[in-house]
């Protein structure tokens, strides 16, 4: 596999959509037994869902120099409630309009150019363990619903980058 950068110039290049990130497939839970099935509760997967740390930027570029970092220090930072809106958690102001882009009257923008004065980026940081009955298993993950496109990190390790808001991206 070829390796990953992280380049914000993707966020521009119609070329680069998606860089480390599989396939969309159909997102069927998976049981290891019967009797999980039964139950509706899986040894075979994890829910990240919780509060996690959080830094809000009002443009990409003005993010946390490094915070991807496995040592980058983010015990200051705020804490957000994964799933969730950040603009219904005091971050920005609420995008959602269906008739005309966010940006509009606000910069005149032209494919592929991005918004400069207000584009909200917001880095998330949790901490977890996989469990030991993992270790000889493919382990995935999948992130549900990311608005625009995100960067995702492990252990400082970049697993990939993924445009197309709100389709399941996995890494693995």
């Amino acid at each position: 596999m070829d390796e990953i950068r992280y380049d914000l110039r993707c966020l521009t290049d119609p070329q680069v959509f998606a860089m480390g990130r599989l396939s969309a497939v159909s997102d069927h839970d998976v049981f290891a037994s019967e009797s999980e099935a039964s139950l509706g509760q899986s040894s075979l997967t994890m829910s990240l869902d919780g509060r996690w740390k959080f830094a809000y930027a009002p443009t990409p570029d003005v993010l946390p120099v490094g915070f991807a970092a496995l040592d980058y220090d983010c015990i200051g930072w705020d804490e957000i409630d994964v799933p969730a809106h950040i603009q219904l958690q005091g971050y920005g102001t609420p995008q959602y309009v269906n008739t005309q882009y966010p940006w509009d009257g606000h910069e005149v923008l032209r494919p592929p150019e991005i918004p400069r004065r207000d584009n909200p980026v917001g880095c998330y940081v949790t901490h977890f363990s996989v469990p030991d009955s993992w270790a000889r298993h493919r382990v995935v993950l999948c992130l549900e619903g990311v608005e625009t496109a995100c960067f995702v990190w492990l252990n400082g390790v970049l697993l990939g980058y993924a445009e197309d808001s709100f389709t399941p991206h996995a890494s693995t």
